[in-house]
């Protein structure tokens, strides 16, 4: 734990309030300014441009980011010289497919290399993502890249009708309660966002009622986070047969997946909730939002959505592996970068009006969950693998209850100090009364269709 984590955590409730508005005014600082507002006017009228359009823009925006990136970018030119390309072999939209693809490793390998020699580093914004699969990954973005990017994801809202400032809780696996606290309130209020948060820790039969009093009492527009938090907190209430009087009128996901049986079980705790989500990364290199048909649309503007290796599956639907390539963060580019996820695509037009590719599903991972001693079902470990670059991959697995196992690749740099880092983790995030236990392993397996699985349960499985 940090000393500033650990300030926090020791602070009362009303310091720890003021605590979290101060965060929300260093965030409304960097991601919601006037480049924002300007930046979101704009995309509300640029997805309403026509295949042509979008197509011509995509063209000139892909050239741009080639040129600049083989020019000023070390990792590129070296990259493209390699494979025998040069900006000059962009010519049009199909041409992409003449690039190599970036990938993860590629960038683990290069992140110094990778950055602009047009942006110092100093003026870049560093940030890192652990990925379901535990591997760190570095990368820098743009000053200017952030706001562009949380202007695509509020378009998206606005296409529902909720607007920047609405009230709204969001369920976080970030440690904004303490797990220690065991009395109400079990949130806290990010005053100049008008934020509720909840983390996924305090999600139990003991506190989902002081928890479901405050949910009516403030009558939130919409609820955002993971899907699988928020399912958590459905079946909790189906589980005391509540029905929320006052629930909100929509519920905005991302990051994950939510499959068929979690969205039933919301909709049955909560009445005429409209659920959504977007698809995107948190490089922040493409996204793909829903509209009011429930389809996703590639947001354009930010990036180009490439389908790998397509696979028809018929006259109108193609399956395949995503790439995404970058328009805005000049930085430290991302062209044809694997994102390690796959998609169907159609060819059809949509009847919502807009005219960007079309993605009737994205690819999730089906993931088991880990059960603690406290009774919390928990399908995210990310957050243990910020700091653990020693790590290649990481499973975790449970076969009783109390324990957990954590299945490693190492790389040369492990040491047992990563493990103690990983347990303090658990103790911090997870539970303070499950056992860890770690094992070394030279690869871990896929399953049939080749997808890496970061969370299994084997209790109740015949072995």
């Amino acid at each position: 734990m940090s000393i500033a984590d650990h300030i926090y955590s020791s602070s009362p409730i009303f310091l720890q309030n003021i605590l979290c508005s101060l965060q929300g005014l260093k965030i409304k600082h960097q991601r919601f300014n006037e480049r924002f507002f300007a930046d979101l006017e704009e995309l509300n009228n640029s997805q309403h441009l026509d295949a042509v359009a979008i197509r011509r823009y995509k063209e000139e925006q892909l050239a741009r980011i080639i040129t600049h990136a083989y020019s000023t970018v070390p990792f590129y030119k070296a990259f493209y010289d390699d494979h025998g390309v040069t900006p000059a072999d962009f010519k049009q939209l199909e041409d992409i497919q003449k690039f190599p693809v970036l990938t993860k490793e590629h960038i683990r390998a290069n992140v110094r290399q990778m950055l602009s020699t047009d942006y110092p580093a100093s003026g870049l914004i560093a940030n890192h993502t652990s990925g379901s699969s535990g591997k760190a990954l570095d990368f820098y973005q743009t000053k200017e890249s952030l706001p562009y990017l949380w202007a695509v994801w509020w378009r998206f809202r606005n296409r529902f009708g909720v607007e920047f400032g609405d009230k709204h809780l969001n369920f976080t696996g970030k440690l904004v309660v303490p797990i220690s606290q065991t009395k109400p309130p079990f949130w806290r209020v990010n005053k100049p966002l008008n934020q509720w948060l909840i983390n996924m820790q305090h999600l139990s039969s003991e506190k989902i009622e002081a928890i479901t009093e405050m949910v009516e009492r403030e009558k939130f527009v919409y609820f955002s986070g993971y899907p699988s938090i928020i399912h958590a907190f459905a079946s909790l209430l189906r589980e005391k047969d509540i029905v929320l009087s006052n629930p909100p009128k929509f519920i905005f996901t991302g990051a994950e997946k939510m499959y068929d049986n979690q969205r039933k079980e919301i909709e049955a705790v909560m009445p005429g909730v409209v659920i959504t989500d977007h698809y995107g990364t948190s490089e922040g290199v493409i996204n793909a939002s829903k509209c009011q048909n429930g389809m996703y649309h590639e947001d354009f503007e930010l990036g180009h959505l490439e389908c790998e290796n397509p696979h028809w599956l018929s006259e109108f639907e193609y399956e395949g592996d995503i790439l995404g390539t970058s328009f805005h963060n000049y930085g430290m580019p991302f062209i044809r970068y694997k994102i390690g996820d796959s998609a169907i695509w159609s060819n059809k037009i949509c009847s919502c009006g807009l005219h960007s590719q079309v993605i009737t599903d994205i690819q999730g991972r089906s993931e088991d969950y880990v059960l603690t001693p406290e009774g919390l079902k928990l399908k995210r470990f990310d957050y243990l693998f910020k700091n653990t670059p020693s790590i290649q991959e990481c499973q975790v697995v449970q076969r009783e209850l109390g324990h957990v196992v954590f299945r490693i690749v190492r790389r040369d740099n492990y040491s047992a100090q990563t493990e103690r880092t990983i347990e303090q983790g658990v103790r911090e995030y997870i539970s303070p009364t499950i056992v860890c236990h770690f094992e070394y392993v030279k690869e871990i397996e896929r399953t049939a269709a080749g997808k890496f699985k970061a969370v299994v349960s084997e209790i109740g499985k015949s072995k």
